[in-house]
């Protein structure tokens, strides 16, 4: 068995490392701030998981065009739907929590 990995491959594998490096780092932030009661905790833990399901999104996107295999691009469109579920998601739960947090500050 040959595992054959063209170059263009390589740019969504740095990505996706990327992405799960800045996931961690909001990962972390959100594991700090719940010591303290904050909204910003929210706000982290949302765009950690937006992090997360942008870098799965990417890998998935470049991974199902190198392909030769119907069972290999199955797995990956599956993986790219979610990784983009999970986008919309965070996104709009960061956008929520952010915007109300704004707000709060302005009536006070």
């Amino acid at each position: 068995m040959s595992v054959t990995i063209s170059l263009h491959v390589l740019p969504a594998v740095i990505a996706f490392i990327t992405g799960m490096v800045v996931s961690i780092m909001f990962f972390l932030i959100f594991s700090l701030l719940l010591k303290y009661p904050n909204v910003k905790a929210k706000e982290a833990l949302n765009l950690g998981l937006f992090c997360l399901g942008s870098s799965i999104y990417v890998l998935g996107q470049v991974l199902l065009n190198d392909n030769t295999n119907a069972c290999f691009a199955i797995f990956w469109h599956r993986t790219e739907h979610a990784g983009l579920l999970l986008v919309i998601t965070s996104y709009i739960a960061f956008t929520y929590s952010y915007v109300s947090r704004k707000r709060d500050l302005y009536i006070i």
